[in-house]
């Protein structure tokens, strides 16, 4: 008798229904399973043997589960095939209507971007923004916002609702407040945080670094400070010599003037002679060179032309005010 014929399972399509023998097989094998459990090796070789047997067995079950699948998926494989020709035939129409969808979206997309743009450009122009500012501002990653697309920002009709109004003219108030503090409170540091801000668009941040420089200035100064060798004690001043009594003025006789060179005209000869240039004139020189320009406008103009300075990153420095 086969003592293997129980632990192999037999599966098997008999009236359209699924026929096995899985219980009696499950039955065997804990049965086998359980004969070996907390076995203590003593003999190598019949411990191999066991070894072999068991995977044997596992591999001959695992086989079977192989046929059996192959048999019960093959009707099933045709028409899987078929219904992926139904997908192949449906996405045809899907490609093209997509793509029509999305090419209308973006359209969409950019005539609101054109009209962000000019509600931009019309609101610093109320604010006062010159051509440099508006340059800057431009450069700016936090000018617009992605959201500002989205239909919660427009109306039915395509127009630009009050919520985007009102946050379009509150980025052209937090650039122009942000510049204008900048400008009055940075000093040397203002190119840095400029920067700064045009980087976060939070003026709070920007200000907040100008304090750790200005921080850490103080602190290099005051490290340099106590660094610095004392200064030397200065000798006391030697007792001057007494001084002799002022003289007498002495009027002093007139002196007629000396009479006026008569000028001689030169030979022929030297008529036609450049006289010689002096060493100086030459080519320009090159390099950064310092320039003093006379700027006359009012105090409310003298604002523009010192942010026109600042974000165009030229030094200046105001002499004097008439």
């Amino acid at each position: 008798m086969d003592e293997t014929r129980d632990l192999v399972p037999v599966i098997q399509i008999i009236d359209g229904r699924i026929q096995d023998n899985l219980t009696v097989v499950e039955q065997r094998v804990a049965e086998i399973t359980e004969q070996y459990k907390n076995l203590v090796v003593t003999d190598v070789k019949d411990a191999k043997d066991t070894l072999a047997k068991l995977r044997k067995l596992s591999s001959t079950i695992n086989a079977e589960k192989i046929r059996a699948k192959k048999i019960f998926l093959a009707p099933f494989e045709e028409i899987e095939q078929r219904i992926k020709k139904l997908a192949e035939m449906i996405s045809i129409p899907v490609a093209e209507i997509d793509l029509q969808v999305k090419t209308a979206e973006q359209k969409i997309r950019d005539t609101r971007i054109a009209e962000i743009n000019a509600m931009l450009e019309k609101a610093s122009d109320e604010q006062g923004f010159d051509q440099v500012m508006k340059q800057w501002f431009a450069s700016c990653s936090w000018r617009t916002d992605d959201r500002w697309t989205l239909e919660e920002y427009w109306t039915a009709k395509g127009n630009p609702t009050a919520k985007l109004t009102n946050e379009i003219s509150s980025r052209i108030a937090i650039c122009k407040d942000g510049i204008n503090t900048i400008l009055s409170v940075a000093g040397e540091f203002t190119d840095q945080i400029l920067d700064d801000f045009k980087y976060s668009g939070n003026l709070g941040t920007a200000l907040g670094t100008l304090e750790k420089k200005k921080q850490a200035k103080a602190e290099a100064e005051a490290f340099k400070a106590r660094q610095a060798p004392p200064e030397p004690m200065l000798a006391p001043e030697p007792p001057q010599a007494p001084t002799a009594p002022p003289m007498p003025e002495v009027e002093l006789p007139q002196v007629a003037p000396p009479e006026a060179p008569v000028e001689e005209e030169l030979p022929a000869f030297m008529m036609d002679v450049e006289p010689p240039q002096p060493a100086f004139m030459g080519p320009a020189p090159t390099g950064d060179r310092t320039f003093i320009l006379k700027v006359v406008c009012s105090d409310a103009e003298f604002s523009k032309v010192r942010t026109a300075f600042a974000l165009a990153k030229v030094g200046f420095e105001v002499v004097e005010t008439l």
